[in-house]
């Protein structure tokens, strides 16, 4: 399932690739890439509290 997103996700990034000119494509990737990880640290900021409630 995952997989099958991330695929989607990769068309729609090519697609865009040729829409745009080189410097927007560039901000577009930063902004896209810094969304994720930005996501990935509230995740794992999430799973640190949940771990403190629990008392691990």
């Amino acid at each position: 399932m995952f997989i099958y997103a991330f695929r989607i996700l990769a068309r729609t990034i090519d697609e865009l690739k040729t829409l745009l000119s080189g410097s927007q494509h560039m901000i577009l990737t930063y902004s896209f890439v810094n969304s994720i990880s930005y996501m990935d640290h509230a995740e794992s900021r999430r799973r640190q509290s949940i771990n403190v409630m629990e008392g691990k």
